[in-house]
């Protein structure tokens, strides 16, 4: 009976007060629903790589790299000699495997196929059990021509039919054996292979490389036997390694080799420039707050709108204590109303969420799903945090409105009730999470379009590349330089082994004779053509020429033919030979290197620094040099105007000459706002987001700015019968509401200054935090609150002195 005398009552005030419950469930519906596409998403991005066996134990061997003068360098990236030193050497590492990537052009009958593969040790797939659907992954790698592939690779080369046993050759030479199928995977990992095949494979690229100290070409993992440290294993690591590594390899710096959790990969990638489906934590951490914040102003809300409420519903809190009620009572009835509000408003938030969610996963780019069923941690969690919302906004005005003095409430004394203080206070807090949030929308936003327009070095309207073309012979790619060269429209074209927005990691141990040490370099395979196709500035010197022979690396067997050790040309950037302690570019020029290769190096000129990469990081100190291995990209600068018919005619010009390769072309120009993507993405959540938190806001302002015209009328009316004018009235009230916002901005504006300097300073290219961010987000603030309680005010002002006047 009494459970039923709560809900009749709570059921009777929501109807008799419809605009009070409209906005508080209105509010509430909102938050709820932000509150659970932030979730899932969260979620997801915590669920990465959870599900390994011993993955606890698992971990990645990153490297970060310092050269005195620059900035530390970290790279995911180490040497191939690693995994086995690491093996050998210490005794708590229970296992150890290298895996690299790479792109190669698959053929099963008149069929080809572009795709990354990934060569690996055998050891990788007892690392990372990956679930087979046929085949066997004991044996799957022991042959040096088996080849894994995914199954839904597998079904784009093979259709249906079962491929375990079936051939496929890889970049039209090596022939392969499928000896195992991968069952497609639903967890979220950041290991996704198309195929997998051994390191020591005939087709690897990589094995090349088994003795080299001097590059960095693989990702190493490790699992540590139980109870092992990683913390107490790091010294005896890097000791193991200056102990065993060649005596000539010299790194010039300090390399620090660090244990990353395998968990931690997908969320930190970002420090490890990986794949672009990596994640962000300063984004989860980030999504997690405004979450929060959001939740905290629907919460407030209600404690606002239910003191606000207090005077209407004092005369029946003093009746009900009158008649014997107790406080408990009393709580636990305005209680019972704010769970019923928010329970409301979580069904409500679940339809939004439920219709809301394709577009916000295609968003993000990430499988999100709601499955309230199948998931009960997402069905009660939901619950539970609805609940909690509606406990924490109504507790205050619960325990505010159950202490009120009976005697004093009945005889109208308004100061029995009282609460202004508070709901000042809450709102001060509402709007200054609506400050912050809008700062940070405009910083982010601001900083994003400063990254766009920063000079980059080269000028990238108009480059059109096209990768792939290291799967065609020599002679093929040679031809199809020589006749895009001559097609209308096109003003240059060069090949290379790398592009910019697509920088890799690899680095170069070089020396200049008489240097105590050796200083890595970056390097970036070029042909010659490159500079000018690009664009770059020469600042001494010569660029690469076509016609000297040692201006391109000569192979193994050209080398062992020759004898001795041949003098290959390469270009410096500035960067590099500031690195080298060179006093100037002219200085640089015609010096020689030497490093742990089998090649000596003779400067022939130095470039100005060129962005190749990202805005995040420094100018990387790089070397270009003329590999002998083939070039993968081809870019070809278009003239002006027509652009769709020109790339058509170089697209043309592929298909006639490598017809055996697919074309893959893109511009540079869209792969650069690639590399901003998630900034871009970042700005739009926290833009949407923001402006969710400052609707609720104003829902809550504009429920306050009912009540509090309300409550003045009588005040108005005396007021205009002595004189006052609707404008007086309407900024009566108004600056009541503007007090607060003010206000707000004392804890808005060092907080947002905080965390945004923070967030900029992952950039090294970055805008200052200039006021103008500041006073734009309080004008916009204030002038939001203005026009959500001038309504109102201006409502009540121009009533009729008399109906004011008698209003009770």
């Amino acid at each position: 009976m009494l459970l039923r005398s709560y809900a009749t009552v709570a059921m009777r005030n929501l109807a008799r007060h419809r605009l009070y419950a409209l906005i508080n469930i209105l509010g509430l519906a909102v938050a709820l629903t932000a509150a659970l596409l932030i979730g899932l998403f969260v979620r997801h991005e915590l669920s990465y790589d959870r599900f390994w066996p011993a993955g606890e134990r698992t971990y990645r061997v990153t490297a970060d790299i310092t050269v005195a003068g620059h900035p530390m360098e970290p790279s995911a990236a180490t040497q191939m000699p690693l995994a086995g030193l690491l093996r050998e050497q210490l005794a708590e590492v229970e296992a150890a495997a290298r895996a690299g990537r790479y792109r190669v052009v698959f053929g099963e009958g008149d069929a080809t196929l572009t795709e990354i593969v990934t060569a690996a040790d055998p050891q990788f797939l007892d690392l990372f059990p990956l679930e087979f659907q046929s085949g066997d992954r004991a044996t799957a790698l022991a042959r040096p021509d088996g080849i894994v592939l995914s199954a839904e690779f597998a079904r784009r080369l093979f259709g249906d039919a079962d491929p375990v046993g079936r051939g496929v050759t890889l970049d039209g030479e090596h022939a392969y054996t499928v000896t195992g199928v991968l069952a497609e995977q639903e967890a979220p990992s950041f290991l996704k292979p198309r195929a997998i095949i051994a390191m020591d494979g005939k087709a690897s690229l990589l094995k090349r490389y088994d003795d080299a100290w001097n590059m960095t070409v693989v990702q190493t993992f490790v699992r540590l036997r139980p109870g092992t440290d990683p913390a107490a294993l790091l010294p005896r690591l890097r000791q193991a390694v200056e102990r065993m590594r060649p005596a000539d390899v010299d790194t010039g710096g300090t390399v620090v080799y660090d244990l990353q959790p395998v968990p931690d990969i997908h969320l930190t990638s970002v420090r490890f420039r990986e794949t672009a489906d990596r994640g962000d934590a300063l984004v989860v951490t980030g999504l997690t707050v405004v979450a929060l914040l959001i939740l905290a102003i629907a919460a407030i809300n209600f404690t606002n709108l239910a003191t606000a409420r207090a005077l209407g519903r004092a005369k029946e809190i003093g009746v009900r204590k009158a008649l014997g009620a107790r406080r408990a009572q009393i709580v636990a009835q305005f209680l019972g109303e704010a769970v019923v509000l928010s329970l409301v408003a979580l069904a409500l938030a679940t339809a939004a969420a439920e219709l809301l969610l394709p577009r916000f996963a295609a968003f993000v780019g990430r499988p999100l799903a709601l499955d309230w069923t199948a998931d009960p941690v997402l069905t009660f969690g939901s619950v539970a945090v609805a609940a909690a919302v509606g406990l924490a906004g109504g507790l205050y005005p619960a325990f505010r409105l159950s202490a009120f003095d009976p005697a004093r409430v009945l005889k109208g004394e308004r100061e029995a009730i009282g609460g202004v203080g508070v709901r000042t206070l809450l709102v001060v807090f509402q709007f200054a999470i609506s400050i912050s949030l809008m700062v940070a929308t405009a910083v982010v936003y601001a900083q994003l379009a400063y990254l766009r327009s920063v000079p980059l070095g080269y000028e990238r309207q108009g480059l059109m590349v096209l990768a792939g073309l290291g799967q065609a012979p020599e002679s093929a790619a040679r031809a199809l330089l020589d006749e895009v060269r001559g097609l209308p429209g096109v003003v240059a074209a060069a090949r290379s082994s790398d592009i910019p927005t697509q920088v890799p990691e690899n680095y170069m141990d070089v020396r200049v004779p008489g240097a105590p040490a050796a200083t890595p370099l970056g390097t970036f395979g070029v042909d010659a053509g490159f500079v000018e196709t690009y664009g770059l500035t020469l600042l001494a010197g010569r660029a690469l020429d076509a016609a000297r022979a040692t201006d391109r690396e000569p192979s193994e067997a050209e080398i062992a033919r020759q004898g001795g050790r041949p003098e290959v040309s390469l270009m410096l950037n500035r960067s590099a030979a500031r690195a080298l302690g060179f006093a100037s570019p002219e200085a640089a020029v015609d010096q020689r290197l030497t490093g742990s290769g089998t090649v000596d190096w003779r400067i022939v000129g130095v470039l100005e620094d060129a962005r190749l990469g990202s805005a995040r990081e420094e100018v990387k100190a790089t070397l270009f040099y003329a590999p002998a291995d083939p070039f993968n990209f081809l870019t070809v600068r278009l003239a002006p105007g027509q652009v769709a018919a020109k790339a058509e005619r170089v697209r043309g010009a592929w298909a006639r000459l490598v017809p055996g390769l697919p074309v893959r072309s893109s511009f540079i120009e869209d792969r650069y706002e690639g590399l901003y993507a998630s900034e871009a993405r970042q700005g739009t959540l926290f833009a949407t987001f923001a402006g969710l938190a400052i609707a609720i806001a104003c829902l809550g302002l504009f429920g306050l700015a009912a009540f509090a015209a309300e409550a003045r009328t009588k005040e108005i009316g005396l007021r205009k019968v002595l004189g006052a004018t609707v404008a007086d009235i309407v900024r009566l009230l108004v600056w009541q509401f503007s007090k607060p916002v003010l206000l707000a901005n004392l804890l808005a504006w060092p907080l947002a200054y905080l965390v945004m300097s923070d967030w900029l300073a992952g950039f090294v290219y970055r805008i200052d935090l200039s006021p103008a961010f500041f006073l734009a987000a309080s004008i916009a603030a204030l002038a939001i609150a203005w026009v959500t309680v001038a309504g109102h005010a201006a409502r009540v002002a121009v009533q009729r002195p008399v109906l004011a006047l008698r209003h009770d």
